[in-house]
């Protein structure tokens, strides 16, 4: 992950990874 990214921007890629990754667990 690039260094030049903001906290706030870090955690809302996380929040949507964690999202698509729940998302995809639940389909199974």
């Amino acid at each position: 992950m690039s260094a030049s990214l903001s906290a706030s921007e870090k955690s809302e890629m996380n929040d949507k990874a964690v999202s698509t990754i729940i998302l995809c667990l639940r389909d199974k």
